[in-house]
């Protein structure tokens, strides 16, 4: 019985981590681009920056 339940808190904790490390690059890439500037972004992607 403690055995299940380690082996599915390591399967919940290695997918919490992976999701917030996509969720931490994405919000790092949306950042980034803030900082750049909107202007530079819809001349260059006129679709990326209005997801």
């Amino acid at each position: 019985m403690l055995t299940t339940s380690l082996v599915i808190t390591d399967a919940l904790y290695s997918r919490f981590t992976m999701f917030l490390k996509d969720f931490l690059h994405v919000s790092f890439l949306l950042v980034s681009k803030k900082l750049k500037g909107f202007a530079v972004i819809d001349k260059l992607f006129p679709s990326s920056s209005r997801i």
